[in-house]
């Protein structure tokens, strides 16, 4: 039989200390002007004071992340079509009523709005709101998928035509905020060079990585 030393802090102290440690990290690298590093250390304590897991499924243009999440959540929830591409970050998590909130900005300040889940076409996809022109920063939806049920989130993602296009910008700036991602790749042809380097720069804000191989 083993005993734990008096001394060996519980797991909410170890949080309290690695949370301290992080601000001790935040106020050094804001006094060095390293906004580069602010935003891996914000994520990392954004990650540390959540109960949720966030999975980020991330790839190219219409390599079919859309219909990954829907067939992990068994519900089609995000917009898919030959002619759909995403526009903005979706993330799905559990709840007991299907809904969805959009989160965006009007005239600088942060507002809510409750939608239908039906309704989420003409937030989230490229056809309904190009070039995101209504300024949605995310939108929530709430589903009571089974496999959400224990913590787990999944972020539908933008894709475009290589990793500093577009969306992909938004997409990279999440992923500090995400516990693991699923890298989505057409399994018709092998990893174009933008995919690389997307996945080098990419490993760097989220080292947790799956790469999953569609339209098989």
């Amino acid at each position: 039989m083993t005993t734990t030393p008096p001394d060996t802090p519980t797991p909410d102290q170890l949080l309290d200390r690695i949370d301290a440690a992080l601000e001790r990290l935040a106020q050094l690298v804001e006094a060095e002007g390293r906004d580069d590093l602010g935003a891996r250390v914000d994520g990392a304590r954004a990650r540390l004071d959540r109960p949720t897991t966030v999975v980020c499924v991330v790839g190219e243009f219409k390599q079919g992340k859309s219909s990954l999440v829907n067939a992990l959540v068994g519900a089609d929830v995000c917009p898919v079509d030959d002619d759909l591409a995403t526009s903005v970050i979706t993330l799905v998590r559990h709840g007991e009523v299907p809904r969805a909130v959009v989160r965006r900005r009007v005239e600088g300040d942060a507002a809510a709005e409750a939608v239908a889940v039906s309704e989420l076409r003409q937030f989230v996809s490229e056809a309904g709101n190009p070039a995101n022109e209504q300024r949605v920063d995310r939108v929530d939806v709430m589903l009571p998928a089974p496999l959400l049920r224990d913590g787990m989130a999944l972020a539908d993602t933008p894709g475009t035509g290589g990793i500093r296009a577009g969306h992909g910008a938004a997409t990279l700036a999440f992923l500090p905020f995400a516990d693991g991602l699923i890298f989505v790749s057409d399994a018709t042809s092998e990893l174009t060079r933008p995919e690389l380097d997307f996945l080098v720069e990419a490993r760097e804000r989220c080292p947790n990585v799956m790469l999953a191989l569609s339209k098989i």
